[in-house]
């Protein structure tokens, strides 16, 4: 779920209102003609609209609508009868512009909204509305019709929202609940303020999220044909997230070009995130510029830093197939894993002189994603040992991970090798080859694994 994937559903809402005010307008006893217009806007649409409620008119220089209780119908085979319910929706019209001809939404009030968003398998959506409707309405649209209108709507305000994504490639559901959305006009650069907050449910625990700043017309957004610009900033889940730039594809995620910020008092805060433990260890600062789109994207200029620890670097991640695949190259002045090798046991591993604990080491992680990923770091840092000038190269495919070649200098003295583990058996398969020079026994004695964790 994405704050354009919001941004979308308050375009389409919009659209529909606007749709049911150019037809209400037309007549005076609006309630005696809720078939028709349901039928008409079917046309347009390809889903009928269904009145449950009463729909007040009040004329004058300022026109308001009022309906009560709407709904719009599914797409056949979709996974409920109704895509979208509206308790309330108000639209107040410029009535001076509605006589030449025109509808101009000052503000347009849903309270009460509630969309369901249906993937199917082959990736389409209910709200594609471009297959439903007739190849003649799509140019009559790009061509200025219903383009002109969402030009002019003013402030759009949505309060209490939910929003449900069924996705049938996976089976699985995501729950958006709004507090509020509130899109309204900025300056004269044509911009439009944003303000988002709610919460996010996927499953685990809920993410609440708090967002403001602005983006570029909602009829730029529609129209598709140039990057469109974005500066936004606020919380998620207690991160701290900022993103600037410009997205040319805004409702595929696509063409991204973005710098962006994350910022945290502890790593750990980033657990929900990617459902993985984190230690916590902070303060934490991730900025980079971010590229391509919301399933293969690039990090580039990283700078990560947490606790005392500093990285830098280009990262590329995939994530279309069923596996993350992630590749790059980092480099550190200074980096200290010891937190990562103390995660999960009641004491540090300095506590007893071991490199690593006698905790059982979850390989089978080593299966959810691919990649190839090289490390260097001029200090690292691993419990209670320093190794200089160490680098090593990380490639990881079908749960199997080879970490070749590996070297760094420990006590002054050269030392090299390479690890490989095959995780995919029942009981994994790890191979250490160690080349040192001249490294004293008690050393080696230090440094040695438990069997435990072979």
């Amino acid at each position: 779920m994405r704050l354009w994937t919001i941004l979308k559903i308050a375009v389409v809402l919009g659209g529909t209102v606007i749709m049911i005010t150019a037809a209400l307008l037309a007549v005076k006893n609006v309630n005696a003609y809720k078939e028709q217009i349901s039928a008409a806007i079917e046309a347009e649409t390809g889903h009928k609209v269904i009145f449950d409620g009463d729909i007040a008119l009040s004329l004058g220089r300022t026109t308001t609508l009022t309906i009560n209780d709407v709904q719009l119908a599914n797409v056949a085979g979709g996974s409920r009868p109704t895509m979208l319910r509206v308790a309330e929706a108000t639209a107040e019209v410029d009535a001076w512009e509605l006589r030449r001809g025109e509808i101009v939404i000052r503000k347009l009030f849903l309270r009460g909204v509630d969309v369901l968003i249906d993937i199917d398998k082959r990736g389409n959506t209910n709200f594609d509305f471009t297959s439903a409707g007739s190849a003649g309405s799509a140019e009559d649209s790009s061509s200025g019709g219903g383009d002109f209108l969402l030009q002019r709507i003013g402030d759009v305000d949505i309060r209490d929202a939910k929003v449900t994504i069924r996705d049938a490639r996976n089976g699985r559901s995501q729950k958006l609940f709004l507090q509020r959305l509130r899109l309204r006009d900025a300056n004269a650069e044509n911009y439009i303020r944003i303000e988002a907050a709610g919460r996010l449910d996927t499953g685990g625990p809920a993410r609440s999220f708090d967002l403001a700043g602005q983006a570029g017309r909602l009829a730029d957004l529609m129209a598709g044909d140039r990057p469109y610009p974005v500066d936004l900033r606020g919380t998620v889940a207690g991160v701290t997230v900022a993103a600037a730039g410009t997205v040319a594809d805004p409702f595929a995620l696509a063409g991204l070009a973005l710098r962006i910020e994350l910022s945290a008092v502890a790593l750990s805060s980033f657990t929900p995130f990617i459902g993985e433990a984190l230690p916590a260890i902070g303060p934490v600062r991730l900025a980079a510029s971010l590229s391509g789109t919301s399933e293969k994207f690039a990090l580039k200029d990283i700078s990560f830093a947490f606790d005392d620890s500093r990285l830098s670097g280009d990262l590329s991640i995939d994530l279309s197939e069923a596996r993350l695949n992630l590749a790059g190259s980092l480099s550190a002045t200074w980096l200290d894993l010891t937190p990562w090798l103390a995660l999960g046991e009641e004491t540090p591993p300095g506590h007893n002189a071991r490199l690593l604990n006698d905790d059982p080491i979850l390989f089978t992680a080593l299966q959810g994603f691919d990649g190839k990923l090289t490390l260097a770091a001029e200090t690292l840092i691993a419990a209670d040992y320093m190794f200089r000038d160490a680098a090593l190269t990380f490639g990881l495919r079908d749960g199997r991970l080879r970490v070749a070649p590996a070297s760094a200098r420990f006590d002054a003295r050269d030392i090299s090798g390479e690890l490989s583990v095959d995780s995919r058996a029942a009981l994994p398969v790890v191979s250490l080859n160690l080349t040192a020079q001249d490294l004293y026994q008690q050393a080696l004695n230090e440094t040695q694994i438990g069997d435990s964790q072979r």
